[in-house]
């Protein structure tokens, strides 16, 4: 009996030991990474920008990186959207002029925009002169706010913490940039900008928790998936919004590497994965990269 319960014990503990790996590999992962090269530092975080309240608290790994770092690099100045120099800026550009969006869409995508905005009270009276990028944004926000995405995202809760400690400042794009990201997209292309916007829009509730809980635990499956659809079906927003994005941040994440301090830069989740992501490309650069 007592052979048996050496063996038993043995069995026990082998077990557990083997749980605590792998709950260390599933569980034990953030949306942070450390980046390093030379003998220099900076930290890599993933931001969603809408978030649940049963999302709360965040990974404690952003404040860990926050606290490390001497500088808080997000993708632009996130406090410019309520300067009101700015607000009359997006107002006066955010029309089509001497056009309308029943010109410029397909009859079929048209009637898809129109079907849509009347399921969420919006009149397609105001739509009609919105440009497609603003429209298509406009009805996406609606629908999450209404799926109950009403808190900020990671970024705006890591720059109070960042402002109320004293830390460094610094954007990878300017607001004008943003700007005419959001007015320009689009383009000579505007059916693709409004069926990118609603496509799936009926399983974007399902999509955005499956992002948020790859999120948190750093993890990728659904939004790979995710992404290389974007790039098949909406080649011209992906290469806009993503890839060209991602390739201007490329050198200027470099040049932080280079930097005697330590830096904690911090961008939509999204542009850290997929062919191209930010991962990816440094890994191919000679960093060398350690998720927290």
């Amino acid at each position: 009996m007592e052979r048996v319960y050496f063996i038993s014990m043995k069995k026990i503990l082998f077990v557990s030991a083997l749980f605590l790996v792998y709950a260390a590999m599933v569980f034990g992962q953030s949306p942070v990474w450390e980046l390093s090269r030379d003998g220099k530092t900076l930290y890599l975080g993933g931001s969603v920008h809408v978030l649940r309240e049963e999302d709360f608290p965040l990974p404690a790994e952003f404040s860990e990186a926050l606290e490390a770092a001497e500088m808080l690099v997000l993708e632009a100045d996130i406090e410019q959207i309520t300067n009101p120099a700015l607000v009359q800026v997006m107002t006066s550009r955010m029309f089509l002029r001497g056009t309308t969006l029943k010109k410029l869409l397909s009859p079929g995508v048209f009637a898809a925009l129109e079907e849509r905005s009347r399921e969420l009270g919006v009149s397609m009276v105001q739509l009609n002169y919105l440009k497609p990028m603003v429209a298509s944004s406009m009805l996406s926000m609606l629908q999450i706010k209404k799926l109950g995405f009403v808190r900020q995202g990671a970024d705006v809760l890591i720059l109070e913490q960042a402002k109320e400690q004293g830390k460094k400042i610094a954007y990878l794009e300017s607001v004008e940039f943003q700007l005419d990201l959001l007015f320009e997209t689009g383009t000579g292309y505007e059916d693709e900008v409004i069926l990118y916007g609603l496509d799936d829009f009926d399983n974007m509730e399902q999509g955005l928790a499956e992002i948020i809980g790859e999120w948190r635990k750093g993890a990728s499956a659904y939004l790979d998936l995710d992404l290389a659809k974007m790039k098949n079906s909406f080649p011209r927003i992906y290469n806009a919004v993503y890839l060209e994005r991602n390739n201007a941040w490329i050198p200027q994440i470099e040049a932080y590497l280079e930097t005697a301090e330590t830096e904690f830069i911090l961008v939509g989740y999204a542009h850290l994965y997929g062919s191209g992501g930010l991962l990816e490309q440094l890994g191919k650069r000679g960093v060398k990269i350690r998720q927290l």
